[in-house]
């Protein structure tokens, strides 16, 4: 077997266990069958609904509630304070990501044996080959990423007369169109709904909506975009040759015209750009596609690199997979978001649902951030451009919210969002219910990590940096208005939830998610005020708001520590509902954020270390993403145990036949139980780089939780926050060798395993020499401090 492939000796049954391939706006998911394959179809912006109606808010009303919630939440009034949160919700939802169809194509004979299928990560193809009575049958399936079509190439021993059929869980009409020169493409084109409402809400009454009505003069609808996908098919037979070569070109487009603008049901313009496409590649070969798509994928894929070695006598594949992990976790980020194209939903972009799980929206209280955490690390920064535009485009839709919801300034989204900029709470699963709505920084936290990205290129693209800076003053002015006085004389975020949780504050059986001061929230508005002094100098900020901060600043109540060591999740040490819960919430500050540092703040360092030991023990981590954040921490809190076990959760348990998170659903919905979510799979390859190099706080950390199993091994092209790009080697659990390159000049504090270092600067022989000292309370590392000149490469070997 190749290095980046995954093979399997059996077709996939479901969208779980398929091969994806995408270009960032059309993704198919490929099941492999012999003598007939299931290809499921979507793009990136076929969405259901419509533009939201900026004078059609409901927050006026929302707001009246504000005050009286707040009073409850001083006054320790839980029960009243939960139920004035739920009369803060909205009856509205975020839309959900929808599929085009799938194509079925019985192209040839059954296998007699010799099955396999493939998925390939360094080019970008997926394919099968088998036996037959007639002979061997191959067929290769990919995604261009400069053409926008889907090549599927089949070779066989005699020729195929059965044409694929397009079918869709939408209302279609099928035309044969001519393309010129005696072939024709099949075109179906059909809507959207106009409304969609969330898989979790169970058995509902119009929980699927259609518009019936006609487009407007200009083929425009309020809601339900309009969709066309062409097939063309096309069959070779080489003269004096045996067999038959026969091709399908698939294309599509939709309606979507942007966040704010009415999108076009125009079935016949839609039909002419799938036309133009295919027309456009109609007389290209295969291997003229094939070659340009894998040039454009290799530039992405090949940006970085990661190989790991097992110990002598391990005869497990536990490594190779943990390495294959890693890459496919790369692979799915480039197939599934590139520069133009929409963010990366819950699931990528391969979803074969009308009602997806949770809508396959953008949730904001954990994994849309997760599908960006492997970005950086890998080279790939530009790939972050479409969640960077997200954040944008949240700006102008959240500032709605934010006056009407809270009759504040600035800018909120609260747990979800889609398409549309849907910015608003949700209406909750039950009355009394506010564990997932009512948590109003999801702003704070997409703000952020959009300056996180920037932080790995320092003074690159000021016009981007401008752009980020009116998000995080947006985002400073809002989480000023959230701030209220605490009992202590503290500021505090209120309301206030930890998502998806609660507390129980007598100690019995009666849990609430409302309060003020939850860790997280407290952790967001630290980090992002101290974002903003450090950056408001750089872009001339507004002076007003910039001292509103800096006097808001030392007051902000700090998370506190338990009387049992662990680092509380609330503001007082309330006993949590779930010891276990999936969510990892008020370790923010641990990973991705930096507070809780182990050099700079090491009694928070602990307590939140302490903290993970307790939720693992208790049980959580039971899906894919929950599981990946616990791995990121346990890199960060270096526990090189607990990364090897979060590994092993999230190959085997936690994922399917071909490497795919699955994320436990009910098994009404989803019969085998589980569904495929990217976030496992993008928050693991993240977590398997953070154990080998990490980047916080100015320093750069490498080796700092490796895995046992991880005997020998190299990283190629690693980024570091402040601009460094870092290789490294190691060899029987020790360093053997690290370059860092500075791209600036910047300080950086380099900490390595405890040992007997050499450092030198390549290129010059005027440095005086580099010593390392041991630090941290273990004294298991030691670190050096590096004032790194534009261009030079630091080089550490042992003496």
């Amino acid at each position: 077997m190749r290095r980046f492939d995954i093979t399997r000796d059996e077709p996939a049954v479901s969208i779980n266990d398929s091969f994806l391939l995408g270009n960032g706006r059309l993704g198919a998911s490929v099941r492999g069958g012999a003598g007939r394959e299931h290809v499921d179809l979507n793009l990136d912006t076929f969405w259901s609904g419509g533009p939201l109606d900026a004078d059609d808010s409901d927050g006026e009303q929302s707001r009246r509630f504000l005050g009286s919630l707040r009073d409850a939440v001083r006054e320790g009034e839980w029960a009243r304070a939960e139920e004035l949160a739920m009369r803060m919700q909205s009856d509205g939802y975020t839309q959900s990501y929808e599929p085009l169809g799938f194509i079925d194509w019985a192209y040839g004979d059954a296998a007699s044996g010799g099955y396999s299928r493939s998925l390939d990560l360094a080019r970008a193809a997926a394919t099968v080959a088998y036996d037959t009575a007639g002979g061997r049958i191959e067929v290769e399936t990919f995604v261009s990423a400069t053409e926008q079509v889907m090549v599927m190439e089949v070779s066989q021993p005699t020729r195929s007369d059965s044409a694929p059929a397009f079918h869709s869980p939408h209302s279609v009409r099928h035309e044969r169109v001519p393309l010129g020169g005696g072939e024709y493409v099949d075109i179906a084109t059909g809507r959207a709904p106009a409304r969609v409402l969330p898989q979790y809400l169970g058995d509902v009454p119009d929980a699927v909506v259609y518009d019936a009505g006609e487009p407007d003069a200009d083929g425009l609808v309020d809601a339900g975009m309009g969709f066309a996908v062409g097939i063309l098919v096309q069959t070779r037979e080489t003269p004096g040759a045996t067999g038959s070569t026969t091709r399908i070109l698939v294309a599509a487009a939709d309606g979507f015209r942007g966040r704010s603008e009415r999108p076009s049901a125009d079935g016949a313009a839609l039909s002419e750009q799938v036309l133009a496409t295919l027309r456009g590649v109609a007389a290209t070969t295969t291997d003229e596609l094939r070659a340009r798509h894998r040039e454009a994928h290799s530039e992405l894929f090949d940006r970085s690199d990661l190989r790991l070695v097992a110990a002598p006598g391990d005869d497990s594949s536990k490594t190779e997979t943990d390495e294959l992990y890693h890459h496919l976790g790369r692979y799915l980020l480039i197939s599934s978001s590139r520069p133009g194209t929409q963010a990366a939903t819950l699931q990528g972009i391969w979803n074969d649902s009308v009602r997806p799980g949770w809508s396959s929206n953008y949730t904001t209280n954990i994994n849309v951030e997760m599908n960006y955490w492997p970005a950086d690390p890998s080279g790939l920064g530009e790939l972050t451009e479409p969640f960077n535009e997200l954040v944008f485009g949240l700006e102008v839709t959240g500032s709605r919210t934010a006056a009407s919801t809270y009759g504040a300034e600035g800018w909120c989204v609260h747990h979800n969002t889609d398409i549309w900029g849907f910015s608003n709470l949700v209406r909750g699963l039950e009355p009394g219910d506010a564990t997932w709505s009512n948590w109003p920084t999801g702003g704070l936290w997409l703000t952020l990590q959009l300056w996180d990205h920037l932080d790995f290129a320092p003074g690159h693209d000021p016009a981007l940096r401008a752009r980020a800076w009116e998000a995080l003053a947006g985002s400073a002015r809002f989480a000023l208005s959230l701030l209220q006085p605490y009992t202590d004389g503290t500021l505090v975020v209120s309301p206030s939830t930890s998502p998806e949780h609660s507390f129980r504050p007598g100690g019995d059986e009666a849990a609430f998610a409302v309060s003020a001061g939850v860790t997280m929230d407290q952790t967001l508005v630290l980090e992002l005020f101290q974002r903003l002094l450090v950056e408001a100098d750089a872009v001339d900020g507004d002076e007003e708001l910039v001292a509103a901060v800096r006097a808001a600043l030392p007051l902000v109540r700090r998370p506190r520590i338990g009387q049992d060591g662990l680092l509380q999740e609330w503001a007082e040490d309330w006993e949590p509902r779930a010891r276990g819960h999936r969510h990892t919430s008020h370790l923010l500050g641990l990973f991705p954020g930096s507070s809780f540092d182990e050099y700079a703040s090491p009694e928070m360092f602990e307590a939140a270390r302490r903290a993970l030991e307790d939720r693992v023990s208790h049980g959580s981590g039971y899906t894919g993403w929950s599981q990946a954040w616990i791995l990121c921490l346990a890199a960060r809190a270096r526990d090189a145990a607990l990364v090897e076990h979060s590994l092993d959760v999230l190959t085997d348990g936690l994922s399917s036949s071909s490497l795919l998170d699955l994320h436990p659903v009910d098994v009404k919905t989803h019969p085998d139980g589980h569904l495929f979510q990217i976030d496992g799979n993008l928050g693991g390859a993240a977590g398997i780089v953070e154990a080998l190099v990490q980047s916080q706080n100015d320093s750069i950390r490498l080796l700092n939780a490796v895995p046992p199993r991880w005997y020998a091994g190299e990283a190629q092209n690693i980024r570091a926050r402040g601009g460094a790009r870092v290789a490294l080697e190691w060899n029987g659990r020790r360093l053997v060798r690290a370059e860092i390159e500075a791209s600036v000049a910047r300080t950086f504090t380099i900490t390595v395993p405890v040992g007997d270092w050499v450092a030198t600067i390549s290129g010059r022989v005027d440095v005086d020499s580099i010593h390392f000292a041991s630090v941290g309370a273990e004294s298991d590392r030691m670190a050096t401090t590096w004032q790194a000149a534009a261009g030079e490469t630091l080089v550490i070997r042992p003496a």
